[in-house]
């Protein structure tokens, strides 16, 4: 009968001793695990972990079915044969936290050598990957040292030292040992990156069934097999790369509403509803974090930036608003002032004149105005010269002015922003049904928005279009404003002059793929 002791400890000097006592207690009738104190003692402090579980287990076949639990916490088994893990019932979920420290026999010098192993599975009907990850020796030398000083010197050296690689074969779980040139007599110990992830990087052929839709330039989907998709887009071919790297298979399908994915009456629709169902693995598109969302799945890190705002269809021009647009008060003052001081100036400097004979102000005036539209008058010599320069910049600047405003016609929309859709009041606006500016517009507590959602969205259910393309067509044919991503609007309306965005971002978030909730793919996929 074999009989295994469980330990969890909060690390803390004290306790670390205290778990090394209970440990070499437990297993005084066994000889099998010198220097075991020193050991953990490193280990733990390499780590700084605020909670371990250490399992001590004797030579035997044992099965392990850990599931969350080897997620959540950190395991530590000590044995002396990592294969009794291995047995073909025990399952090693693939973000599990378990490392396995097998015992060997001392040579060389050494008085205990300690092989650290990892083992996982990408589901529990493949094969287990097991891969020796680390290492800690003690020698004669260290044995009759402090553990302090041992860990200190231990800990300048580590980095420099290779390790060997061990992995299991995937047809018979029989050891495959390749070794990678290695000094392992260079350091003491070598002890693996607390980051498991890049570990992990084979799925040993899973299929990932993916759940996508096309939202350019993010996924550019092309019909496939029978209610299957190809994905194309950046992301698409990213996932292609990952699925390389990774060593997975998958095959992708579109929500049979072709939403994205919106909470109605409790209940989920779209690709969300999907995923959150356990009707797919991964979702591959622009799929953007709300809060009502991330309560039922989990995203990954964001594959890019979507940015949300309003479109409508471009006004007419006012053509004979162009002969006084640039004319405005401002302008007009200034122009005005400017004659009242010629014309006082020019008075001054005839009055004062021996050369020219007085003359009345409405004389002065006369003589300036006709400088101004280019008639004749009796020069000044400088200062008239100077007058008349000024004219003909003023003329110059306003026909250059006139010409480009007549060959390009100025626009003057409606509304500048989202709150003067509520001023205008002759616009309707839209959403996409299904996407999250949905349950943005909704949930928010901003007022201009949530009023513009009551007074506007809600006053006509047709106003949640089906598809972006609906959104589009409706305004080039209604005085519609559609909410729309800009990176999809720019895709597909850069050419289209007949519909121009109105003021700037509202809304603007990180967007990439979602995983079922809790899912071990989180993990590995934002490692890539």
């Amino acid at each position: 009968m074999m009989r295994n002791w469980i330990f969890k400890a909060m690390v803390t000097s004290a306790a670390i001793m205290m778990i090394t006592g209970k440990c070499i207690q437990g297993t005084k009738d066994n000889k099998g695990y010198p220097c075991l104190t020193e050991f953990l003692l490193d280990y733990l402090q390499h780590y700084s972990y605020t909670e371990v579980h250490i399992v001590i287990y004797q030579q035997g076949k044992v099965t392990w079915n850990f599931g969350r639990a080897s997620r959540e916490a950190t395991w530590l088994f000590i044995g002396q044969d990592i294969k009794s893990f291995l047995s073909k019932d025990s399952y090693f979920p693939l973000d599990n936290k378990i490392i396995f420290a097998q015992w060997t026999n001392a040579s060389n010098g050494w008085s205990a050598k300690i092989d650290l192993w990892e083992a996982y599975q990408a589901a529990p009907h493949l094969n287990k990957i097991a891969t020796k990850v680390g290492y800690w020796r003690s020698s004669l030398r260290r044995t009759s040292s402090s553990s302090s000083s041992s860990s200190s010197s231990s800990s300048s050296s580590r980095s420099s030292s290779a390790f060997k690689l061990t992995t299991l074969d995937r047809e018979d779980n029989t050891t495959n040992v390749s070794e990678v040139q290695k000094k392992e007599t260079v350091a003491d110990y070598f002890f693996p990156s607390g980051n498991i992830a890049p570990r992990r990087n084979d799925l040993t052929g899973l299929h990932i069934r993916c759940l996508t839709d096309t939202w350019q330039p993010f996924t550019n989907n092309k019909p496939a097999a029978e209610y299957g998709v190809t994905i194309g887009g950046f992301m698409g071919e990213s996932f292609d790369v990952i699925r390389d790297m990774l060593n997975f298979t998958y095959s992708c399908r579109q929500a049979p509403d072709r939403e994205f994915g919106d909470k109605i009456n409790g209940s989920w629709t779209g690709l969300v509803g999907e995923l959150m169902n356990g009707r797919g693995d991964v979702i591959v598109t622009a799929l953007d974090s709300t809060y009502e969302r991330t309560q039922v799945i989990d995203f990954c890190l964001p594959s890019g930036v979507i940015e949300y705002g309003l479109i409508i269809r471009r006004p007419e021009p006012e053509t004979w608003a162009n002969y006084t647009r640039i004319m405005d008060l401002s302008a007009w003052l200034v122009y005005l002032c400017y004659i009242l001081i010629s014309c006082l100036l020019y008075h001054i400097f005839v009055a004062w004149s021996d050369h020219d004979q007085p003359q009345s102000l409405a004389d002065t005036v006369f003589d300036i105005m006709s400088l101004h539209v280019n008639q004749d008058g009796t020069p000044k010599r400088i200062y008239l010269f100077v007058v008349v320069m000024t004219s003909w910049l003023t003329l110059t600047f306003y026909t250059s002015v006139l010409i480009s405003s007549l060959t390009i016609p100025l626009i003057n929309p409606p509304f500048k922003d989202i709150a003067g859709l509520l001023e205008v009041k002759s616009y309707g606006m839209g959403l996409q049904k299904g996407n999250s500016e949905v349950e943005r517009f909704r949930t928010s507590k901003d007022p201009t928005i949530r009023e513009v959602w009551s007074k506007i969205v809600m006053q006509n259910p047709a106003n949640l279009v089906h598809t972006a393309e609906e959104g589009f067509r409706r305004v080039m044919e209604e005085r519609f404003a559609f909410f729309v991503e800009s990176g999809y609007y720019f895709y597909h309306n850069s050419n289209n002059c007949s519909i121009i965005p109105v003021g700037e971002t509202v809304f603007r978030y990180g967007a990439g793929m979602a995983v079922q909730k809790d899912s071990p793919l989180r993990l590995i996929l934002n490692y890539q």
